[in-house]
């Protein structure tokens, strides 16, 4: 697994204070392209860091203890 982007961070750690949320909800906070966030969660989904249920994403917490895996400095 290799270190995350700045803007995949941006999205983990928004996902870890806010819970579930939408792919446009991600974008419209965030500020960032939908097609963007999209591609971002799927990567995050491929690195088992986030899930997807019922068009709603969360960050796989028990994963991400100690800084994300030390993934986002």
């Amino acid at each position: 697994m290799s270190k995350l982007s700045e803007e995949e961070c941006d999205v983990l750690e928004f996902l870890l204070t806010s819970g579930r949320n939408t792919a446009r909800s991600v974008a419209e906070t965030l500020q960032m392209s939908p097609a963007t966030v999209v591609e971002i969660l799927k990567r995050l989904e491929t690195e088992g860091l986030v899930k997807q249920l019922n068009g709603f994403r969360s960050a796989q917490e028990e994963r991400n203890t100690g800084g994300k895996n030390g993934k986002c400095d």
